[in-house]
């Protein structure tokens, strides 16, 4: 019976980051319900978070992929540059040469020009019909390889069909980011898939349960090739 005052009063604080219970959490299904709650939401929060992970995975593989290709491309014409100017020099000394003795036969021929009439001549070269037959079938020939150049494979697949190819599975984890790239893969007859990159690795891969069974290094140079024993549990690999 006796009055309130302020000074009776306790005050609660609670973090800002957390809402205080209301008065109906002190039973025990309350508390059981507030608890299944919070698991949910810390659950989800875990699967958000995983996925954003494998996200960024994926874009970092692709653009490692773009980045190892444009490495490639620069290296290509690189090379290309360097052989074209050592052609380009070779051919220099090669053209000067042959300026000079076209002068020295010019000359030679002036003076066999200005010699007796019975006198010898120079050995003749090949007549005008063999230079005239090896022109033609210099043509033919050239043609010939232009044409191979662009035709088509008939066994290559054609565009109709690569439109109706579809992604049935997408595993990018198989090998190392560092170095990304599958060089060679062999099937099993037991749902098993054995892959060889460039990071020195052989990875055995379970198609069914999409996990990776075994990673086998010891390698020192990427693997080129890889095999499955046709009969029994071994796996072959080869750098």
């Amino acid at each position: 019976g006796e009055t309130l005052t302020e000074e009776m009063l306790v005050e609660l604080k609670a973090p800002p980051i957390a809402k205080p219970r209301p008065p109906s959490a002190t039973s025990v299904p309350a508390l059981l319900k507030a608890l299944q709650d919070e698991w949910d939401a810390v659950m989800l929060h875990s699967f958000s978070l995983r996925q954003q992970l494998q996200t960024a995975r994926q874009e970092l593989s692709h653009t490692l992929y773009q980045h190892d290709a444009a490495c490639r491309v620069i290296a290509r014409l690189t090379k290309e540059v360097t052989a074209a100017r050592e052609a380009l020099a070779t051919l220099k000394p090669q053209a000067a040469q042959a300026a000079a003795q076209a002068v020295a036969a010019q000359a030679i021929g002036t003076e066999e020009a200005a010699a007796p009439a019975g006198a010898a001549g120079a050995e003749e070269g090949m007549s005008a019909d063999v230079v005239r037959k090896l022109q033609e079938r210099a043509a033919l020939l050239t043609a010939q390889r232009k044409k191979r150049g662009k035709a088509v494979p008939e066994d290559l697949a054609q565009p109709e069909e690569l439109r109706g190819y579809r992604a049935l599975a997408s595993h990018p984890g198989l090998h190392s980011a560092g170095l990304p790239g599958i060089l060679a893969l062999d099937l099993s007859p037991s749902d098993r898939v054995l892959t060889g990159g460039n990071d020195r690795n052989a990875t055995v891969f379970n198609k069914d349960s999409e996990q990776v069974v075994a990673v086998l290094k010891g390698h020192t140079k990427k693997v080129t090739s890889v095999v499955f024993h046709p009969d029994e549990d071994t796996a072959v690999t080869a750098s």
